[in-house]
C-alpha cells in the first residue's frame, strides 16, 4: 500500500484541473492490473464509478484482457442501481454481462456469503461514495473487508471523489446504541475522507484484518468537487439521480426521517427542498441567508406536492442552492433549520405522535445530543460548539490516514 501513496504524491505535487484529474480505475488500467493478472476477480460495484471518459467501470473491467472477473457483488440498490432502498437485493445474473450477481446486501446480513467468496482470488472495490455515514456503501466497504480478510482474499479500493469535496467532518460520534447499517462503525455524521482513506482509517483503527491495495487517484486534492473532476455524474440510486440532488442529501436526508417534511423525492427536486403546507418559504429563506450559511443560498419554493409528505396539498419552504458545497457543514445547517423552525414558525412540533420519525433522526445523525438540545430550547451556536470537538476530535484520528493534501 505505501508503494500506492509513494506514487500518488508524486503526481500531487502539480496543480489541479478537469483536464489533469485521472479516476483511480484509469490509473489501475495503466499500471496495476499486474495484481489481477491470471486471478479470478470479484467485482462490487454498481453504476455510478465511472472512468475518465465516462464509461461504467463495470464494462470497461469486464471487456479487459488482463481482468478476470467470474462474478459481481451488489451492494444496497443492486449492480445497475434499480433497486428501492432498504429493498434486500437477490442473487441473480447481469442481463448486460452475463456474470453472476452476488448479494451484499441481504435482509439479515450485509456481507457476501463465504460460499460466493470462495469462488474468487481477489475483490476490486469500485463505488462512487456519498461522504456521509447514512449511505450504505462505505459499509459495504468494511464489510468486505471484513469477510474478505477472513478467507485471506485479498481487496482492491479504486478510490473515489468526494461528491462534495473534503474539509472537515460535521456531527457528533456514532453514540453505541444508534449502532446499524446507517452508521457501523463510529464516526461522525459526514467523515472528510474518500473510500480509500476511510479503508486505512478502518484497517487500523477498527482492526479489520485484511490485505488491502488502495489505488488513488491522481492529480486529486481535498477541497476538489465531483463538479471539479470533470467527471459524469451516474445516478447513486433510484433518488439520487443527479449530482443536485447528491449534494442535497446531505442536509436534507435526516430531515426527511422526522416524517414532517417533503424534501422533493420525484418531483424533480429530489433531496433538494424543505417544505410543507405550514411553512412560510419567503420569511424562511429570508432568514436563513441572513445566519451565513457556509456554501448554501435558500430559495423560497411554493409548489403544489405531487409526490411524498402531503401529496395533493400546496407546500412552502426554501430550495437548496449549492454555491461552494466543499464549505458546506450538514450537521450545522441542519441545525440551524430545525432551531429556526422552532423559534419562528408555530406551527412546528417534533413528531410525538409517533417517535419512532424521531428515533430514525438520530439514527441518522448517530446521537439524540442534537434533538434533545433543541428541544430544550439551547441556542444553534451554542449546539453547535459543543458537538464539533467530536469531530474535531475524528479529524486529528483520521489525519494519519490520509492519502490526498
Amino acid at each position: 500500500m505505501r508503494f500506492f501513496i509513494a506514487i500518488f504524491l508524486l503526481f500531487n505535487i502539480f496543480a489541479v484541473s478537469a483536464s489533469e484529474f485521472i479516476p483511480s480505475v484509469d490509473v489501475f488500467l495503466r499500471k496495476y492490473t499486474r495484481l489481477v493478472k491470471g486471478k479470478k476477480v470479484g467485482l462490487i460495484t454498481n453504476q455510478s464509478a465511472v472512468t475518465k471518459s465516462g464509461e461504467l467501470v463495470i464494462d470497461v473491467l469486464v471487456r479487459h484482457p488482463d481482468v478476470n472477473i467470474v462474478a459481481l457483488f451488489a451492494p444496497e440498490h443492486g449492480v445497475r442501481g434499480t433497486v428501492p432502498a432498504g429493498m434486500p437485493v437477490n442473487n441473480t445474473r447481469d442481463e448486460k454481462t452475463g456474470l453472476p450477481v452476488y448479494s451484499t446486501y441481504h435482509a439479515k446480513t450485509k456481507q457476501p456469503s463465504p460460499e460466493h467468496l470462495k469462488k474468487v482470488d481477489i475483490l476490486i472495490f469500485a463505488i462512487q461514495d456519498l461522504g456521509c455515514k447514512t449511505y450504505t456503501y462505505i459499509w459495504t466497504m468494511a464489510e468486505c473487508m471484513k469477510a474478505a480478510g477472513r478467507l485471506k482474499i485479498p481487496m482492491i479500493i479504486l478510490d473515489m471523489p468526494s461528491v462534495h469535496g473534503l474539509n472537515y467532518p460535521d456531527g457528533p460520534i456514532r453514540l453505541p446504541k444508534y449502532r446499524s447499517f446507517i452508521g457501523l462503525y463510529p464516526t461522525p455524521y459526514t467523515y472528510d475522507a474518500t473510500e480509500g482513506e476511510l479503508a486505512r482509517y478502518l484497517k487500523h483503527v477498527e482492526k479489520i484484518d485484511c490485505k488491502l491495495y488502495i489505488v488513488p487517484m491522481h492529480y486529486y486534492r481535498r477541497g476538489m468537487t465531483y463538479a471539479e473532476t470533470g467527471l459524469k455524474f451516474r445516478k447513486l440510486s433510484p433518488n439520487i439521480p443527479d449530482l443536485n440532488s447528491a449534494l442535497g442529501y446531505w442536509v436534507t436526508g435526516p430531515l426527511g426521517e422526522l416524517g414532517l417534511f417533503n424534501i422533493g423525492l420525484n418531483m424533480g427536486v429530489s433531496f433538494q427542498i424543505i417544505a410543507a403546507p405550514w411553512l412560510n418559504g419567503q420569511q424562511m429563506a429570508s432568514f436563513l441567508n441572513r445566519a451565513g450559511i457556509p456554501g448554501i443560498k435558500f430559495e423560497p419554493y411554493n409548489r403544489k406536492a405531487i409526490f411524498g409528505r402531503y401529496k395533493g396539498e400546496y407546500i412552502s419552504g426554501v430550495k437548496l442552492v449549492f454555491t461552494d458545497s466543499a464549505k458546506v457543514r450538514p450537521v450545522e445547517t441542519i441545525i440551524r433549520i430545525l432551531c429556526y423552525m422552532r423559534d419562528y414558525e408555530s406551527d412546528f412540533h417534533w413528531n410525538t405522535s409517533s417517535p419512532s420519525f424521531n428515533n430514525i433522526f438520530d439514527k441518522a445523525i448517530g446521537s439524540d445530543f442534537i434533538r434533545l438540545q433543541i428541544q430544550k430550547g439551547v441556542s444553534a451556536s451554542s449546539i453547535i460548539r459543543q458537538y464539533r470537538a467530536e469531530s474535531n476530535s475524528f479529524a486529528r484520528k483520521l489525519a494519519p490516514y490520509r492519502i490526498y493534501k
